[in-house]
């Protein structure tokens, strides 16, 4: 149940009207939809403390009050983390990292009487009625995205809406007010291809995912930035960027594979390897020997 305060329009013409505060007015003056602010006034876990803190300065301001929430149930923890993984057909399930992290939290939460919803679809706009589902009907104290990746609907979706997440992944918006998970994936790239150099190969091949995800435009940057400490131009040829495997990238690949290799200190070629390519590199008989894996 909620309080409603009121405020009065005045007109040119003398004319007065009373108008009552509702909460479609406060959702509007703090930038959130409705049901965050009625899951602010509830005292949601769900709700990020930054989000509870702007909707009641829009509810002091505009004089609108709510009657305390009656019984536990509305205040009680859910016990569910909702995991998003990147919108995808296929692509999502071919990588192995997503699969070991979904693993490693669920193993967490087991340990403490928590479960765990996964939350994906084959484009964005899926993955949001999802997770607009789930907070709307408090399915989930809060999310897991398990990527991180230029002008992503999902995470503007998350923030505006006040939803309490965790980005595994180097944030590319609202740093300052996300709690994320990463690991630095420039120093991993360079320090990859700078163990390659010293092992004497100088023609390394790059071959990772697709560089609107954070993760790999950082590794990719590494591996650029090692070539070029050692006066080593970037080969275009020998970068190879792919979302999944399709037969356009498998023929991609066999052309680079097919390189003359007589210029390399040694008869191997050095990739970096997605799991996806990995499984294609079985499959076509390339020798394990000659892939590094980053």
């Amino acid at each position: 149940m909620f309080i409603t305060s009121h405020y009065i329009l005045f007109f040119p013409n003398g004319v007065q009207i009373l108008m009552s505060v509702t909460i479609k007015d406060v959702a509007a003056y703090a930038g959130v939809s409705p049901s965050t602010v009625s899951r602010t006034c509830n005292d949601h876990p769900s709700i990020s403390a930054e989000t509870k803190k702007r909707v009641r300065q829009a509810m002091l301001e505009l004089g609108y009050e709510a009657a305390p929430p009656t019984g536990n149930h509305s205040r009680q923890e859910l016990k569910n983390i909702g995991i998003i993984l990147p919108p995808s057909a296929r692509e999502v399930y071919e990588n192995s990292f997503y699969l070991e992290t979904i693993r490693g939290i669920t193993q967490f939460c087991n340990a403490r009487q928590y479960s765990a919803s996964v939350i994906t679809g084959q484009n964005d706009d899926e993955t949001l009625a999802a997770i607009h589902f789930a907070a709307q009907n408090d399915k989930v104290d809060g999310f897991i995205l398990l990527y991180s990746r230029q002008d992503d609907k999902i995470v503007d979706a998350l923030y505006d809406e006040g939803l309490l997440y965790v980005l595994i992944g180097k944030p590319q918006k609202y740093a300052n007010q996300t709690i994320c998970v990463d690991n630095d994936n420039v120093l991993a790239g360079q320090e990859a291809t700078e163990y390659l150099y010293q092992l004497g190969h100088r023609r390394i091949a790059y071959l990772g995912s697709d560089t609107s995800l954070a993760f790999s435009a950082d590794r990719k940057a590494g591996y650029q930035t090692a070539l070029l400490r050692h006066d080593i131009m970037p080969d275009p040829t020998l970068c190879i960027e792919m979302s999944c495997l399709s037969q356009e990238t498998e023929q991609n690949i066999a052309a680079m594979l097919s390189h003359p290799t007589d210029r390399l200190p040694s008869s191997q070629v050095m990739i970096f390897s997605l799991p996806p390519f990995s499984a294609y590199a079985a499959s076509s008989g390339i020798p394990f020997r000659r892939i590094y894996r980053l």
